[in-house]
């Protein structure tokens, strides 16, 4: 499985983006799997259910998260497993107060992925530390793929993820 992390300023133009219809107007390549901690019915429903919770903190230039998950051709999972997963990827990378949004996109042969949406200010008006969350986001995927006996990606070693401490050594002194 492979991750991919971006942080954003905009949820509406995400969400319509993500929600459009596939190649030649195929509306079936979009499902949607969850919304958790969020208002709506709707893909704008969710954005602006969103972007409300962003505007707790308006110093926050960059409040959206959006993460891809993508499977190997190799493995097929269940919607809901894509669920399962999406709702403890976002627990364990620590936004379990945050609200997000997650589609699965079936767009590509082989190319089974998921994106989740979500916002990096929580309900508690916090911002979500996303310190190391590439790193720590690799750790879960690996996790997954372990107990779900899915196919391994090459990455970094598990032991690559740096302290906070060691990261700052290795820059020098200033």
């Amino acid at each position: 499985m492979i991750q991919k992390i971006i942080r954003g300023k905009n949820f509406v133009p995400l969400l319509d983006y993500l929600t459009r219809p596939g190649r030649g107007g195929d509306t079936t390549y979009c499902e949607f799997l969850a919304a958790l901690r969020i208002d709506g019915t709707s893909p704008r429903d969710y954005a602006l259910s969103l972007r409300s919770v962003a505007y707790f903190r308006p110093e926050i230039e960059r409040p959206v998260i959006h993460v891809i998950l993508r499977a190997a051709p190799t493995d097929s999972l269940s919607s809901a497993l894509w669920q399962s997963i999406a709702e403890e990827y976002m627990e364990r990378l620590g936004y379990g107060e945050a609200p997000f949004v997650a589609y699965r996109h079936h767009d590509i042969p082989g190319g089974d992925h998921i994106h989740i949406v979500g916002s990096r200010v929580d309900w508690n008006c916090k911002l979500v530390n996303a310190s190391f969350d590439r790193p720590r986001g690799r750790l879960i995927v690996r996790d997954f793929e372990q107990r779900y006996q899915l196919t391994e990606t090459r990455g970094p070693a598990l032991t690559d993820v740096p302290t906070h401490g060691a990261h700052a050594r290795s820059r020098g002194p200033r």
